[in-house]
């Protein structure tokens, strides 16, 4: 299968920012966070080939009636209805289908600078330790059969994250912000068909509200 790059999903996450202490203007403390991705992939269409070949009878003859009761059997020279060996058509279809989906759920934790941008916006950064646990299903499709198999995994690596606060009231702030994270790359095989999920360039953009108490 082609890779798929680039291709935005949605997800959710729950922060908590702990403040431990403040030098001057600048707060300092740490975030712990929690989140959660639904992610999928389908490939189908041009996995396999099936041919289908269309035989001839022999000229003249026509094949007795069969049923489950009663099979037709003969031999290859006869007596009996018996079939060309050069097919009089061909049909090429392109069958298949493979999927993985993967439910990804997400850990962080690590230390946050923030400092007042003007008086009503702040700047806060962070950057920390990373955690990802991987519940992937695979499953594919040739003809009829369908072949499904499961694997739990847990990667990790590192994330960097800047998030601007506008203030609505005193307790309440509309939140955005950017993070890239790194948590290097899943690698599986599913009897026989090989997956790879590269996590190493995540780029994260969030928007949400943040509650003081």
């Amino acid at each position: 299968s082609g890779a798929l790059e680039s291709e935005p999903y949605l997800g959710a996450e729950l922060a908590y920012n702990r403040k431990l202490g403040q030098q001057g203007n600048l707060n300092f403390g740490v975030e712990a966070a929690v989140n959660y991705m639904d992610f999928g992939v389908r490939d189908s269409g041009s996995l396999w080939t099936r041919v289908t070949d269309a035989y001839p009878f022999t000229p003249g003859t026509t094949p007795p009636t069969a049923t489950p009761s009663d099979p037709y059997q003969g031999s290859y020279e006869g007596p009996g209805s018996v079939i060309g060996d050069t097919p009089v058509s061909s049909t090429t279809t392109s069958i298949g289908q493979r999927r993985l989906d993967s439910d990804i759920w997400g850990f962080r934790l690590g230390p946050y600078l923030e400092t007042p941008l003007c008086k009503h916006v702040n700047l806060s950064v962070s950057g920390g330790l990373a955690v990802g646990l991987l519940d992937n299903t695979v499953s594919w499709t040739q003809t009829t059969s369908v072949t499904r198999s499961s694997h739990f995994d847990a990667v990790w690596g590192w994330y960097v994250r800047a998030n601007v606060a506008w203030h609505l009231s005193e307790r309440w702030d509309a939140v955005g912000g950017v993070q890239f994270q790194d948590l290097g790359t899943y690698q599986h095989s599913f009897a026989g068909q090989e997956v790879e999920l590269n996590l190493r360039n995540s780029l994260f953009l969030t928007a949400g509200l943040s509650y003081s108490f």
